[in-house]
């Protein structure tokens, strides 16, 4: 896209269906920081440990240094064929304006085994089961459990006799069911959904499992958690909560953000300074070398004290 940007001389305005990563901070010219804010794919914890702060720190310096030295030289490459010889580099074009606003696994994908876990826990339970799947998975004789290629899932999740959504952790479905107070199981397969499977653990609106190993006493065991512990659904409705009360609905935000960029004819004014500093400068390395000399007299200072 930001090909096209620099060809027709047009501002940009992206949206993220997940959390920001560092790949795409960088894009749009944003700094990540690793501690406060760790790469989505590492699924830390909200207080990380000193272990965790060091992971974070050397995969993002590893992250930005393989970006530096290998898939950036081979975008440029792509965007000279594809845009012309004169084209600019993608990440300069990104990070002089932009304004950021911000996966699916089939049933019948899984093993029997796993598909299996699923049909007797929800057999086991007193509530009607409503599946969203594709093709044939549910025998008749489960007749709590509702299988259908689509539901209106936003309409769903605000009734008030929904009691548990199971989800991967897709952020959209996260905020689906923070809309409607639900509370979450969740199963996360790979990439972000750790990520924000973790996040939501953290926030006490959510439970995890883990699809290689879980099993069905397990997966009963964590649905009447939910259900029947009440610290869950007062964690989520005051989440809920908070989550709404926006000056603005999204899509009106999303729209003024829309019209808000050509109407300045870009956003460079919103350029984040730290973007041009050098590491050494960003971090204070440079501070803490001119201070060197003065750590004798702050010693002697303390020991005669």
């Amino acid at each position: 896209m930001y090909g096209f940007k620099d060809v027709y001389k047009c501002p940009m305005v992206g949206i993220l269906s997940v959390p920001m990563t560092i790949a795409g901070a960088s894009s749009i010219g944003m700094y990540k920081h690793p501690v406060l804010d760790p790469e989505l794919l590492l699924a830390l914890a909200t207080d990380l440990t000193f272990k965790e702060r060091v992971i974070s720190a050397i995969y993002n310096l590893l992250y930005k240094t393989t970006m530096a030295l290998s898939a950036e030289p081979k975008f440029n490459a792509l965007a000279r064929i594809y845009f012309g010889e004169d084209s600019r580099e993608p990440y300069k074009i990104a990070k002089e304006e932009g304004v950021s606003l911000g996966t699916n696994v089939k049933p019948y994908h899984m093993p029997k085994q796993k598909l299996q876990h699923f049909l007797d826990a929800f057999s086991e339970l007193p509530y009607k089961v409503l599946w969203k799947a594709e093709g044939d998975i549910v025998h008749k004789n489960r007749s709590n459990i509702v299988s259908r290629e689509w539901f209106p899932q936003q309409d769903i999740l605000r009734h008030p006799n929904v009691k548990l959504f199971i989800t991967q952790g897709g952020l959209q479905w996260i905020d689906e069911s923070l809309q409607g107070k639900k509370l979450m199981l969740m199963v996360p397969f790979y990439g972000h959904q750790f990520f924000n499977a973790r996040k939501m653990i953290d926030n006490g609106v959510a439970l995890s499992i883990d699809y290689e190993q879980f099993t069905k006493d397990e997966l009963v065991d964590n649905i009447k958690k939910l259900i029947h512990d009440q610290k869950y659904k007062k964690a989520v409705t005051e989440m809920s909560t908070i989550a709404v009360d926006q000056p603005l609905p999204p899509l009106l935000r999303a729209i003024w953000w829309i019209e808000y960029v050509p109407r300045y004819k870009g956003s460079a004014h919103l350029k984040y300074k730290a973007v041009d500093m050098p590491f050494c400068v960003y971090h204070l390395l440079d501070v803490g070398k001119a201070a060197e000399p003065f750590k004798p007299i702050n010693l002697n200072t303390t020991y005669y004290i």
